[in-house]
């Protein structure tokens, strides 16, 4: 096989040149296709990463704000319980009672009729 090179290289030294040239040429595109796709792989291994950290972080800050929603709710809710026993307390410490107050509430709306 050697032979065969070296008889192409003596028929014809401008040819052997044009294709050695060819195919130094043709292994470097190999060669640099091959790191553009190696390189696009870990582009995308990186832009994944980095999007999977994006939503965790938004998950995370929603989370956070619904955390807050809902004891500011549960706040609220315990205040009016307070206030309702609070007034509960005080109408049974003056002495009004269920009846007495509904029938304040017929008296006023018999007055309002009138």
């Amino acid at each position: 096989m050697e032979n065969a090179y070296i008889e192409v290289v003596k028929a014809s030294p401008y040819g052997a040149i044009i294709i050695a040239v060819l195919y130094l040429l043709l292994r470097a595109q190999k060669e640099e296709r091959l790191e553009r796709a190696i390189n696009a792989k870990e582009r995308s291994d990186a832009d994944r990463t980095h999007d999977m950290e994006k939503n965790k972080l938004w998950s995370e800050t929603i989370k956070s704000i619904l955390d807050r929603q809902t004891e500011s709710s549960q706040n609220i809710v315990n205040a009016i319980a307070v206030m309702q026993k609070d007034l509960q307390d005080k109408y049974e410490s003056m002495g009004i009672t269920k009846d007495l107050l509904d029938a304040a509430r017929r008296e006023l709306s018999r007055s309002k009729k009138e």
